[in-house]
């Protein structure tokens, strides 16, 4: 959720950024959910550098596959199985090749008449999970003949400024706390 949209300007002036919308956004309840409009981030919008998304949302940057949602399908997985974190649940989301298991059971969903849109066919390089309530990583080793999968959990960027950087050459990442003073 962006709490304001001069944060949002502002970061969209200094480098890309993809917003997805999540839980409490004004965007459609039941995923997919459709992508937020820019009138709601008007500044923003104008700079160029802000993509607005459909929760989930596939892409590539640089020959990386990237796969990010908004949070949705862990927290209502946790309702569900016995406490894991949330890290430990994307990784199991990942092993079961299903973005959102509940759906349409209690997660709700559009009504898909002939595929699940939610089946993980392949694995993407990077799997990402957002509105989290900690940051969390991790690699998944690669299957025989496969790339690696990096598991991000990133936090609400209103509750937890966290920025995460990801080295799309290696999969490794580093947060930045920009709520923290920098050296």
């Amino acid at each position: 959720r962006i709490t304001s949209a001069l944060s949002a300007s502002a970061l969209a002036g200094a480098l890309p950024v993809t917003v997805l919308p999540g839980r409490a956004d004004p965007a459609t309840l039941a995923l997919p959910q459709q992508p937020l409009h820019a009138c709601l981030l008007p500044r923003a919008a104008r700079r160029g550098g802000l993509t607005l998304a459909p929760n989930p949302h596939h892409c590539a940057v640089g020959g990386v596959q990237l796969l990010c949602h908004a949070g949705q399908p862990l927290a209502d997985l946790e309702k569900y199985v016995a406490p894991r974190g949330r890290l430990e649940l994307l990784a199991a989301t990942a092993g079961w090749a299903h973005l959102a298991p509940t759906t349409p059971d209690t997660l709700g969903c559009y009504p898909f008449a002939n595929a699940d849109p939610f089946v993980l066919a392949d694995l993407p390089h990077v799997l990402a999970a957002g509105n989290q309530p900690e940051f969390a990583t991790r690699l998944l080793p690669a299957p025989a003949g496969r790339a690696p999968t990096r598991l991000l959990c990133v936090p609400a960027f209103h509750a937890t400024p966290l920025l995460v950087l990801l080295d799309l050459a290696s999969l490794d990442c580093l947060s930045i706390d920009l709520a923290q003073p920098q050296p």
